[in-house]
């Protein structure tokens, strides 16, 4: 009797064990389910995106930060209303901040903003010329309508102004045969003024990217200095 009791109680542990398998199987499908039946791509918060007080070394630029904190604020969540987090997201930190412009002899401080898209081009279908002109279109020109929206901030005088970084891959061949994905991103730096006479009709796309300074990162050129020509 006390062996088949052992056995019965095995029996029932292993039964026991089995159900809370089954049980956390269950579980984990559920969840994946749940997963696929929302947006997968869970967006950054503000609190992530835009860099805070603790972040900044210069008190100049901190104080940029808690001044216009609510704008920075205001750009993210309209970004969020135009793009889904699938197709743009914010750099982690980084992704919105004021500081001096690398590249650029002058120490003005700049409202940089850094996202990374989803943007998958093919090189030998869309050449970097035709890719970049559809990035300023799809990203750029209305990316910067959305800040120049926040006047109040970039009428400031101590804002010079926008340096806006844009991410995206390409499907390129690789070391002569292989075919990989290699990501490419430009740094578009606009003074505001030409900003507020490009988005006042004063200027054309051309006329505004041919003022402006732009610079190109990639796994072979480094911070190069480029031109945009737009067909």
């Amino acid at each position: 009797m006390k062996k088949q009791r052992e056995y019965a109680n095995r029996y029932e542990e292993n039964i026991l064990s089995v159900l809370a398998k089954l049980l956390v199987v269950f579980l984990l499908l559920v969840i994946a389910i749940s997963c696929r039946s929302t947006d997968k791509h869970i967006p950054l918060s503000a609190d992530l995106a835009i860099a805070q007080a603790d972040i900044y070394k210069l008190v100049a630029e901190k104080e940029l930060f808690l001044k216009y904190k609510g704008n920075l604020e205001n750009i993210y969540q309209k970004v969020r209303d135009r793009y889904s987090a699938g197709e743009v997201e914010f750099f982690i930190v980084f992704g919105m901040y004021f500081a001096s412009v690398e590249g650029l002899a002058s120490q003005d401080k700049y409202l940089a903003v850094n996202i990374k898209t989803s943007k998958l081009f093919n090189d030998s279908k869309t050449p970097f010329d035709k890719r970049t002109a559809q990035i300023f279109f799809e990203y750029i020109k209305p990316l910067l309508k959305i800040i120049a929206g926040e006047k109040e901030m970039l009428a400031d005088p101590l804002i010079a102004g926008v340096a806006l970084g844009i991410r995206w891959q390409v499907n390129r061949l690789l070391f002569g045969t292989y075919k990989g994905e290699v990501q490419e991103q430009i740094q578009f730096i606009v003074l505001k003024d030409t900003l507020n006479r490009a988005l006042g009709g004063k200027l054309t796309d051309q006329q505004l990217l041919d003022s402006s300074s732009i610079f190109l990162w990639d796994e072979v050129r480094k911070n190069q200095k480029i031109v945009i020509k737009l067909e």
